[in-house]
């Protein structure tokens, strides 16, 4: 899974409401024709052929989180957490050091089952709440907005 796009946002705790949004896209180094998923989201080779290249881009990442712990969704199915494992994929990939502690990595898919909600992914989280979606699957912006939407709700579940 080569990284060719990231994205992040920090929130509030209290009601979940969005600060920032971290997004940019990423010049792939193996992979250079665009899978049709990806331009279904609207990107254009054009677009990657202009992008950042990785280190760049956890560069900027790393610059743009500060010290804030870093929540992502886990393979329930073992201890993996796809954000971060996909992150140190794509380091091997570019031969650059992991910059992060792993102990900032949090698994925010246990968060949910924790409360009795079921979650697998970013883009289908609302259907756990049988709310529809308002983004396009694959979209790694729009995959953390139904996240923060999915908190929202959960706080909304446990009040």
């Amino acid at each position: 899974q080569e990284v060719i796009q990231l994205a992040a946002a920090t929130v509030e705790t209290n009601f979940f409401g969005t600060i920032s949004t971290f997004r940019t896209l990423v010049r792939p180094k193996v992979n250079h024709q665009l899978p049709r998923y990806v331009c279904e989201l609207g990107i254009k080779q054009a677009d990657l052929e202009r992008a950042i290249d990785f280190p760049l881009c956890l560069e900027c990442f790393l610059g743009w989180c500060r010290n804030y712990p870093i929540y992502c969704l886990d393979n329930p199915n073992s201890d993996k957490l796809f954000g971060r494992d996909i992150l140190v994929k794509n380091c091997g990939l570019h031969k650059v050091e992991f910059p992060f502690k792993l102990k900032r990595f949090h698994n925010i898919g246990r968060i949910f089952r924790q409360r009795g909600v079921s979650v697998e992914q970013g883009n289908l989280m609302l259907g756990a709440f049988k709310e529809k979606s308002g983004q396009h699957p694959h979209d790694a912006l729009g995959d953390v907005r139904e996240i923060i939407r999915g908190l929202q709700l959960l706080k909304k579940k446990v009040a």
